[in-house]
């Protein structure tokens, strides 16, 4: 990187440093940028009672692997007893569980009791099957959607210096992450965003979240909280810091420095730990500009 493009990220952590100081007086929180189209917890579309436990994490998977866009699931029978015309062929249930409980009985069939005279029971998992409503031909004027305002759009040479990074990016559902045992990273599809500048700063959070994989600018994280909430600290410096090195805005956002406060209390004993994330997303930063080509660089600077 060249002596103009090192003092113009010096003088944005400046900025980034004093924008958090603004907010903390503020106190105001971080929400994310992006529409969730299936809000809230997976609920049974007929009882409109909310699953619980494991049934909430395979529906909540099911829902972002596929993009469904409500959080509405129903079974066959369910959807069958409101008797408008369906079409569920070519499409895969999602199995769920629950538990229902089986009253003991000792040998000559009556009721086993506890030292407080009470039924004995055991658990006995008994499994079903449901479909998000989304999934079912006939249903979907039915279907409780939020509205997207659809004002995100692509930024050429943001764009272009993503692609040079060659990184795996898999799109859909509502949330966005960076998965290191398999190396790819997750984004909601652009037309959820409320901006460009949205769009393209989770997307850069997440880049430099992608570089710290052993054989790029690999940085060891420890398991626990301190651990996680400093790498969020280096993956948001970094994106704010490309935001304004791309031309994405002029200067950082107040939105950078909500998300940085939001886990810089998780430090509270290292004051200096904001510097130290710096440093680090410094040398993240440094890697993917070394996957771009120097022409398009000139360009950008």
């Amino acid at each position: 990187m060249n002596k103009y493009m090192e003092e113009k990220t010096k003088e944005q952590m400046e900025k980034i440093i004093a924008s958090m100081e603004e907010q903390q007086t503020k106190n105001e929180n971080w929400s994310p940028c992006w529409v969730k189209l299936g809000t809230g917890r997976p609920i049974n579309f007929t009882t409109n009672e909310f699953y619980t436990g494991s049934n909430t994490f395979f529906c909540n998977l099911e829902m972002m692997s596929n993009n469904y866009p409500t959080n509405q699931w129903a079974t066959y029978k369910q959807i069958k007893a409101l008797k408008i015309p369906f079409d569920v062929r070519g499409q895969s249930s999602t199995t769920l569980v629950r538990i229902v409980q089986i009253p003991l009985k000792d040998k000559d069939n009556q009721p086993m009791l506890d030292s407080n005279g009470k039924p004995k029971f055991f658990n006995k998992p008994k499994y079903f099957n449901v479909f998000n409503i989304s999934q079912v031909k006939g249903l979907e004027h039915l279907i409780k959607t939020v509205e997207v305002p659809n004002k995100a759009t692509t930024i050429e040479n943001v764009q272009k210096f993503i692609d040079n990074c060659q990184a795996n990016i898999k799109f859909g559902g509502d949330q966005a992450f960076y998965k290191p045992s398999e190396d790819y990273i997750q984004m909601p599809n652009m037309d959820r965003f409320n901006d460009s500048y949205g769009y393209y700063s989770t997307m850069l959070h997440e880049l430099v979240h992608w570089t710290k994989k052993e054989g790029r600018s690999f940085r060891h994280q420890s398991s626990n909280r301190s651990g996680y909430a400093f790498e969020e600290l280096v993956a948001e410096t970094g994106s704010a810091l490309l935001c304004v090195m791309l031309g994405i805005e002029n200067e950082p956002r107040p939105d950078h420095a909500k998300y940085l406060n939001s886990w810089i209390k998780a430090i509270k004993d290292n004051p200096k730990v904001i510097q130290q994330a710096f440093s680090q997303s410094q040398k993240a930063i440094n890697y993917l500009y070394s996957l771009q080509d120097e022409q398009e660089l000139d360009l950008v600077a």
